[in-house]
């Protein structure tokens, strides 16, 4: 249902983990797998918004994030983060080799979209919004402020991520 309300919106749904931190929030996209929950770990100290499925939709013409109560760790946070929040961007994770750098790319238009799409949570589900879900992640895409986050399992992410979404601002 929060899929469809998304889609709907002018939005979508994702496999993501929300983080607030630093005055800005972000989603971590990725399948199964993919490091979400880790990511969100390696952020510390920031808030989680729910580590394994995030909405974002545009609100006056600002897209926001909020927390949802879908969490990892099978309960829902004590004191999460109230209403909507302006969302600074969306870093799909790619686990690093050993030796390679920390560092969040920022692909080619049309990359940017396949690459956002294959995070999208349950885009065949809906046979009725089949087009809504390519308008709004390209609507989405076409804003710059995608990117691939490039990480190690076992640093922390925060200065590669900050410095990416601080750009924007």
């Amino acid at each position: 249902m929060v899929s469809r309300l998304a889609l709907t919106a002018g939005g979508f749904a994702l496999h993501g983990a929300g983080v607030r931190r630093s005055g800005h929030t972000w989603i971590y996209a990725g399948r199964s797998g993919a490091g979400k929950s880790t990511a969100v770990r390696l952020s510390a100290p920031c808030e989680s918004l729910g580590d394994d499925f995030a909405v974002t939709f545009p609100r006056d013409g600002v897209w926001t994030t909020c927390a949802v109560p879908f969490d990892n760790s099978e309960r829902a946070p004590g004191r999460p983060v109230a209403g909507l929040l302006p969302l600074s961007a969306i870093l799909r994770l790619f686990q690093a080799d050993a030796g390679e750098p920390l560092r969040v790319e920022a692909p080619t238009p049309v990359v940017r979209t396949a690459s956002l799409l294959n995070s999208v949570m349950l885009p065949g589900l809906f046979a009725d919004l089949q087009e809504a879900v390519l308008e709004n992640v390209e609507r989405f895409a076409a804003e710059g402020r995608f990117g691939h986050l490039h990480f190690h399992k076992d640093r922390q992410v925060a200065d590669p991520v900050l410095a990416f979404v601080s750009r924007g601002s």
